[in-house]
């Protein structure tokens, strides 16, 4: 009731300037006169990578660093935050925390590793889809000051855009269930970043915040979806030591049914999330020039793929491999 009372002074307002700035206004004045501001809690400093979460300290030298800049990416350096300086060198995502004060966030990149560079972009935010609706641009603004809460399409998006933007080559894949279909679980958007390495696409989960691997190898979409319709066990690592999902407000906009009992489910254990995974990661499908081409394993598949989206360019797997892996 008072979120709906908010949305709807902050809509109104929003067409009178002078009650909007004047709503700021009292809302500015009302922090300022908060007793936590003058708590003089000490600064937080954490550096997130695939290792975990570690206490960044102030760095000994007496060289000044430079200010944190507005952006979410930002080049290895030392850098000064309320009087102390810090050495942000190594790949991660690093959070600067002034309690009562603010927050913020940046994530170092690592060129020559894309894979974890696209990892770490994933640090970024949560599961669920308070977000969804925002353009690009501003979701890497906020992303400076909290975590974002997103589903997995617009997740792909900012960090593509984002690892294209650092010169990281990346493309956006989708997948899909042949099983029957429901309401809210028949399909999944991914990531696959070029390993230079590897000489191949490298498939990362931006919203499960994980990778995937047979025999040490990483593998692409491809060859995932073709290990789950052959049985074939995937080791899926997880890099996320926490579950980063949104279970109080992650609600379907149109019929406002909450999913939160579902996630709960699908989250609730790594097998719990292989089992998810193996269902909508069961067909790969990419986009390319305008059509939407699926891997069809058998003519069964075929058959059921046809049923579900017409629109469909079907390939078998030789031919669906030889237009986008070589």
């Amino acid at each position: 009731m008072v979120r709906n009372i908010r949305r709807l002074l902050r809509k109104y307002t929003e067409n009178h300037p002078y009650l909007h700035s004047l709503l700021w206004w009292y809302r500015d004045l009302r922090i300022d006169n908060s007793p936590l501001r003058n708590a003089n809690d000490p600064v937080l400093v954490f550096r997130h990578d695939l290792s975990g979460v570690s206490t960044l300290v102030q760095s000994n030298t007496p060289e000044h660093g430079a200010p944190l800049p507005d952006c979410i990416a930002i080049q290895p350096a030392r850098y000064h935050f309320r009087g102390g300086n810090y050495d942000c060198i190594t790949p991660g995502v690093y959070r600067f925390i002034a309690p009562q004060h603010c927050n913020q966030q940046h994530v170092v990149l690592d060129k020559k590793d894309p894979v974890l560079s696209a990892l770490l972009l994933s640090f970024l935010s949560i599961r669920g889809n308070h977000d969804d609706r925002r353009i690009i641009k501003d979701l890497e603004k906020i992303a400076v000051n909290r975590f974002l809460v997103l589903t997995c399409g617009q997740n792909c998006l900012l960090c593509q855009m984002i690892l294209q933007t650092n010169g990281i080559n990346s493309r956006i894949v989708y997948s899909h269930t042949y099983e029957a279909s429901n309401s809210y679980n028949n399909g999944h958007v991914l990531l696959e970043v070029y390993s230079p390495q590897k000489q191949k696409y490298v498939l990362v989960d931006l919203d499960k915040k994980c990778s995937f691997y047979q025999n040490k190898n990483p593998l692409s979409l491809f060859e995932y979806s073709q290990a789950i319709y052959k049985k074939e066990f995937v080791n899926i690592k997880f890099h996320s030591p926490v579950s980063m999902l949104d279970l109080s407000s992650f609600m379907e906009k149109t019929t406002l049914f909450h999913y939160g009992f579902i996630e709960y489910k699908n989250y609730s254990s790594e097998n719990a999330l292989r089992q998810y995974l193996s269902r909508i990661c069961e067909i790969p499908l990419i986009v390319n020039s305008g059509n939407i081409f699926a891997c069809a394993w058998d003519e069964k598949v075929k058959a059921q793929l046809r049923k579900k989206n017409s629109a469909w360019q079907i390939l078998d797997p030789g031919k669906f491999q030889q237009k986008f892996y070589f």
